[in-house]
């Protein structure tokens, strides 16, 4: 496998962290500012992707501070207006320090629509919003449920990795979850995206 995509992924790796995620969004604008204002293409028409991201659970629902996602998704681009539609599907485990009560569980399907510009370098930012349904499975199980949620984000897209038609995505999320009355949690994450033409 050549260095530089031996190199991605490691990187891939380490940007998993809060840490990372900071980072990407920081230097991002920074590499944006030395840009020459020629315009840079939209990464696909089609693309689809995988995820892993840290999840921050509102307090009420009485889990760990820090929790892990993943998600799978398909997005394409649609018209000005709109920019891009995405689909997405996710699993979300909310770790709990009370070794008698089994970690809580959340998984669902969610619909976003955005719109994303080019910052330079092959670079893009972007807003969304999204909404879905959202399975809570918890303990006791007569408090589990199945819920409406929406979300608004920002996000930083990178240019092509080396020389594959690979891309790393890191976003932030706020996502309101109708769960026992409305919970608020966040979001930080990191993709891989492959053109699909």
């Amino acid at each position: 496998m050549p260095a530089s995509i031996l190199s991605s992924l490691t990187s891939l790796r380490i940007a998993t962290s809060a840490c990372g995620f900071v980072a990407l969004l920081v230097v991002c604008p920074v590499a944006a500012a030395d840009s020459s204002p020629s315009p840079s293409p939209s990464p696909s028409p089609d693309r689809a992707g995988a995820s892993i991201h840290m999840y921050w659970p509102d307090s009420e629902r009485g889990t760990d501070e820090v929790s892990v996602g993943y998600d799978a998704f398909y997005e394409r681009d649609c018209s000005r207006w709109c920019g891009y539609w995405r689909v997405r599907a996710f699993h979300e485990v909310l770790e709990t320090t009370d070794r008698v009560v089994s970690d809580f569980y959340r998984r669902g399907l969610g619909g976003d629509l955005g719109h994303d510009w080019a910052l330079g370098h092959d670079v893009r930012g972007g807003v969304f919003a999204g909404l879905g349904w959202v399975n809570n499975d918890v303990v006791p199980d007569a408090d589990d449920s199945n819920d409406w949620f929406g979300s608004l984000g920002l996000q930083a897209t990178s240019p092509r990795l080396g020389g594959t038609r690979l891309r790393v995505r890191g976003s932030l999320r706020a996502n309101y979850d109708h769960y026992q009355g409305g919970v608020l949690d966040w979001q930080a994450g990191l993709s891989v995206m492959l053109p699909l033409r």
